[in-house]
């Protein structure tokens, strides 16, 4: 139905939009991202149009096209959510520097932010500054990033020269002895939608 009124209407920039956010709610990143672009050229430029296209090129591994749209959306309507969104594109490109620098200005416009002081704790440990991942993990009340940098801190602490993990495996196990289990966890940051 939705791509038959694009047929219809094609040049409806207000269509277009509705039409990309429905498919980026629904995960189909190259649709939304080919009606998402047509609405911005027929004249749609909102701030939810341009965190959508970030969406879209961070999920088609394109953190650097991403970036941009973040950039734009931000410039319209600062937000902790746009500046999380653009410093987890910058993050995925291995931009440690301003992505610490986006998570931070979530953290100043939203400083209860969890999924920032997260992010921000990823970025410092990424950067080697685990007890500053540390302090953020315990700023943002997030018991378990605080136990895997602190497990990565015991890591660098024991073999300094040692590659960095790529993920580490505690989580609570539910245990009446408050125990922990080995499961996976990524260490990749988290985006808002």
């Amino acid at each position: 139905a939705i791509q038959r009124a694009v047929q219809l209407r094609p040049d409806d920039a207000h269509l277009l939009d509705t039409a990309g956010l429905l498919m980026t709610d629904i995960h189909q990143w190259e649709l939304a991202s080919q009606y998402l672009q047509h609405a911005l050229e027929q004249g749609a430029s909102s701030w939810k149009t341009l965190n959508a296209l970030g969406i879209c090129a961070d999920m088609q591994n394109n953190p650097a096209v991403a970036s941009t749209y973040y950039t734009q959306a931000i410039a319209l309507q600062p937000s902790a959510l746009l500046y999380n969104n653009q410093g987890y594109s910058l993050y995925m490109a291995q931009n440690y520097a301003a992505a610490t620098k986006s998570f931070e200005a979530a953290l100043q416009l939203e400083p209860t932010n969890q999924l920032a002081w997260r992010n921000l704790a990823l970025v410092r440990m990424r950067q080697g500054n685990l007890d500053e991942a540390l302090q953020a993990a315990f700023k943002g009340g997030d018991i378990h990033s605080a136990l895997i940098i602190g497990r990565l801190h015991n890591d660098q602490d024991r073999s300094p020269q040692a590659k960095p993990r790529e993920c580490v495996y505690i989580s609570p196990d539910g245990a009446e002895s408050g125990g922990w289990e080995l499961t996976a966890v990524p260490l990749d940051p988290g985006r808002a939608s």
